[in-house]
């Protein structure tokens, strides 16, 4: 198994004490956080998380979000920024769509590598940089 060298951001440690479910779909939750609940489209996007709502573009991609959070995409399909207008975070991957950078308002915020990376990089300086 391969595991990145950086670590996922941690969101919540909650306790969540009820949930709901229709069709496999999470509809709603209580916990420590509050009441929440949720719905979808017909292909199985949420478009709603309470009070926020979710918008998708043609190619199911989350396009925006109601509290002003906007997403980009490139031609492969990977979020390369999303703003909420004060903050932009971008995502920079190499040639075969893994994430190696995050940048956060310009600043390095997270680099992530897995050995398969490393070892490509190795590869490639040694071949192509004697």
């Amino acid at each position: 198994m391969i595991v990145p060298s950086c670590q996922a951001h941690k969101i919540h440690d909650y306790k969540i004490h009820e949930t709901s479910f229709n069709s496999l779909r999470l509809i709603s939750a209580q916990g420590e956080y509050g009441s929440l609940s949720y719905s979808y489209d017909a292909v199985g996007n949420r478009t709603s998380l309470s009070a926020l709502t979710f918008m998708y573009n043609s190619m199911n991609e989350l396009f925006s979000i109601s509290d002003g959070m906007v997403f980009a995409y490139d031609e492969n399909e990977n979020i390369v920024t999303k703003s909420n207008g004060t903050e932009t975070w971008e995502y920079i991957y190499y040639t075969r769509n893994g994430l190696v950078k995050t940048q956060k308002n310009l600043m390095l915020a997270n680099q992530c590598f897995n050995s398969i990376v490393l070892q490509w990089l190795h590869l490639y300086a040694s071949v192509y940089y004697p």
